[in-house]
């Protein structure tokens, strides 16, 4: 059980790779040059381009995660993958907002901000929206949680330990 929670949350979050469609790349290399420039009408353009398309193109992907959440379940081995992948869809569009503004702010040179939305941000996605989320779901069903809190947890803590090694 543990494993299909597990790899749940880890197809969900390759996929959140896609949701930037390189647009974390776009803001991390052009920032930098309009920030050499010293052009912050530029750099503030291409954020909000990078921005909106990284959200139009994440909302996209979560909502065809969430509608075809059983079909693609259907590739693996347990049907339960299916509300793991349902649940997960809710938090693409911000991890990927949180891609994008990290590469933001590292072509600015503030890399301490940057460790901090590439690895805070999925940790508090996972307290405040999915982990509740599991348990207003499945838990009234009176269906075990399946290892989730075990999942949640050490993806969280992993998460923050990144986040203080790399600020240090």
């Amino acid at each position: 059980a543990y494993g299909v929670v597990a790899l749940g949350m880890s197809t969900t979050e390759i996929i959140a790779f896609t949701g930037t469609a390189g647009l974390d790349q776009a803001a991390l290399r052009f920032g930098a040059q309009y920030r050499g420039q010293k052009r912050p009408d530029l750099l503030a353009e291409l954020l909000r381009l990078c921005l909106g398309a990284s959200i139009a193109w994440s909302a996209l992907l979560a909502l065809l995660l969430f509608v075809f959440a059983d079909p693609i379940a259907g590739l693996f081995t347990d049907p339960r993958m299916a509300t793991v992948f349902a649940i997960m869809a809710v938090g693409l569009v911000p991890l990927c907002i949180g891609r994008v503004t990290a590469r933001a702010m590292q072509s600015v040179q503030r890399p301490g901000a940057m460790q901090l939305l590439l690895n805070l941000a999925p940790a508090a996605l996972t307290l405040a929206l999915v982990y509740p989320m599991w348990w207003a779901w499945v838990g009234p069903t009176g269906q075990p949680a399946d290892g989730f809190e075990g999942v949640a947890w050490a993806r969280v803590l992993g998460w923050i330990l990144t986040a203080a090694l790399g600020v240090v």
